[in-house]
């Protein structure tokens, strides 16, 4: 007895979840492309340059750097190129010491204390320093790094 095979002429390919993963993939894309414009439109309140400028220096500033060789140094003026003026400092704690007594009897005269410090200088014997200025009451202090790459400003016994 011989058995007949249908007809395969009835194969048919489901288009409705097709249809439906197109549409979903449209509208993924849709509200992430959305997102991306709202994210530029975000609004960054820029503060106003001349906010920053004042016709006089309310604070004195002190300059102390550590050279590489370990050696401390205060810059009282400035060269004609710019540069901080340098010059060694023999004591360091009693400079640091008279610092903490012009900023206590100043009057409210803060005093702002900027230290560089050299990248070969151990990071100890920078924070030693923080630490005398803030046993000192300074505690006003910029702390700068040269980059290697890069000279922004002069340390004594640097490699500048």
């Amino acid at each position: 007895m011989r058995i007949r095979k249908k007809d395969d002429d009835d194969v048919t390919l489901e288009m409705s979840p097709l249809i439906d993963c197109v549409f979903l993939l449209l509208i993924f894309f849709l509200v992430t492309t959305m997102m991306k414009k709202l994210e530029k439109q975000i609004p960054i309140e820029v503060p106003d340059p001349a906010v920053t400028i004042s016709e006089r220096m309310d604070a004195r500033r002190v300059i102390l750097a550590i050279g590489k060789d370990g050696r401390y140094y205060s810059a009282e003026r400035r060269l004609q190129d710019g540069r901080p003026d340098f010059r060694t400092v023999p004591d360091v704690d009693k400079f640091v010491e008279n610092l903490g007594r012009m900023a206590t009897q100043g009057g409210g005269e803060e005093i702002n204390v900027r230290l560089y410090a050299d990248p070969d200088v151990e990071f100890q014997t920078v924070i030693d320093m923080l630490d005398k200025l803030q046993i000192n009451h300074l505690n006003k202090v910029d702390v700068r790094m040269r980059d290697y790459r890069e000279s922004r400003f002069y340390v004594p016994g640097s490699s500048d």
